[in-house]
């Protein structure tokens, strides 16, 4: 995966582990920012994704897709599938396009203690919506970052 990809840039060791799955979800994005629909995920299957770098955590991701897309009983939680396989083979979904939006988040208790930092610390949420073709949104994720551990660049090519 591209996060995987990161930590071993840093060579570092990645590892993924699935913390759990609930669905209906019970923790659905509030920002208002997060998705134009955003009553089709009231009936949602939420994972989360721990990506660790040396076996310390790194990357907290949250991801949210409608389970009215879903056709094919997900793989058990200790398989980690990328989450473009995911779309595609148990929600026979293709990801025409995302948008992406960044900010700084403080730790509350729950991402604290994923990537066991002290309550309150400034981390990287790095927010993105997939749409398929027909521009409907298929899958909501919210990625947060610990910075300490994951440092976070931007190569970009310079255009004269």
């Amino acid at each position: 995966s591209q996060f995987q990809d990161s930590i071993l840039a840093t060579g570092k060791r990645p590892r993924v582990q699935m913390m759990y799955r609930e669905s209906p979800c019970k923790s659905l994005p509030t920002r208002g920012r997060f998705g134009k629909k955003p009553e089709q995920f009231a009936d949602t299957d939420y994972t989360i994704h721990i990506f660790y770098a040396d076996d310390v955590p790194a990357i907290c991701c949250e991801c949210f897709i409608p389970r009215a897309i879903v056709f094919r009983e997900s793989p058990d939680s200790s398989q980690h599938i990328r989450l473009y396989d995911y779309l595609h083979e148990y929600c026979g979904q293709k990801i025409e396009q995302k948008s992406v939006e960044f900010a700084i988040e403080r730790a509350d208790a729950a991402l604290a203690g994923h990537l066991q930092v002290p309550l309150g610390k400034p981390l990287l949420l790095w927010e993105e919506t997939y749409y398929n073709y027909c521009d409907e949104v298929v899958c909501m994720a919210q990625n947060t970052f610990n910075l300490d551990v994951l440092p976070i660049s931007l190569l970009r090519q310079h255009e004269q």
